[in-house]
């Protein structure tokens, strides 16, 4: 064999263990390892909205009380347990790409009507109507509180001294008995969440109207486990730039 066939044939055999390494690298995941560029560009966002950036949440909590109800006393400590709680599984479940921190403010906030008005005749789906009027009241009078910096998502998160457990785009209520009844002692910080993850747009995973989950995760059954042991669906992950 003449030497340049067989520079051919060692050059062949080179290309091939080459193609081969790079396939192997590339599927075992190492392969970012060395793209350190691609990698930074992995970012978390809103449901299903890729240009509205969820990398720093900033959560602001109030305790409403309508006008022509009594304040409850221990308020101020239920809440950083349950948001303590919330702040370790979102660290979790997304994997440091979302940070949430949070504040909480300093008394309770009384409403200028009665809680006939907030609550309604209909409070079904866990009284939208009523987080609509309570936080627009938020909105205009604590504009201070309120103020985040232009890269982070507000959450404004009622703790209710009414009927309430709904969330939507940027917003939640939640009725305070949820945080302090022995009832829902095992899972209050499930069910928290489960309302804060509407205000990220994440949607309910049970029938509405007979309760019935069809999933098994914080947004579906897992609501009503603890929140150690209960997680966010691998699909709604995806929905949020997590997993691709």
């Amino acid at each position: 064999m003449s030497h340049f066939k067989k520079y051919i044939l060692v050059l062949c055999v080179l290309t091939g263990l080459a193609v081969s390494i790079w396939f192997w690298i590339d599927q075992s995941g190492l392969f970012s390892l060395i793209r350190p560029q691609e990698a930074e560009k992995q970012t978390l966002h809103f449901y299903r909205d890729p240009l509205r950036s969820l990398a720093k949440i900033r959560l602001k909590i109030f305790y409403a009380v309508p006008v022509n109800k009594l304040a409850y006393g221990g308020w101020h400590d239920l809440a950083p347990e349950v948001l303590e709680d919330a702040v370790k599984f979102h660290s979790v479940q997304f994997r440091g790409l979302s940070i949430l921190t949070y504040d909480i403010y300093p008394k309770p906030f009384f409403l200028e009507k009665e809680a006939v008005f907030y609550d309604t005749e209909n409070t079904n789906r866990g009284n939208p109507e009523g987080l609509k009027n309570v936080v627009l009241e938020i909105e205009q009078k604590t504009q201070d509180f309120l103020k985040v910096e232009p890269d982070e998502f507000l959450v404004i998160a009622v703790i209710y001294e009414g009927v309430g457990a709904s969330g939507t785009d940027g917003a939640l209520i939640l009725n305070r008995q949820f945080l302090v009844d022995p009832q829902y002692q095992k899972f209050r910080s499930s069910l928290f969440y489960h309302e804060f993850g509407h205000t990220l747009g994440l949607p309910d995973r049970y029938d509405l109207e007979h309760s019935i989950p069809y999933s098994n995760d914080i947004m579906g059954a897992g609501r009503r486990k603890p929140i150690d042991i209960t997680y966010l669906d691998r699909e709604l992950l995806k929905e949020m730039g997590l997993i691709r």
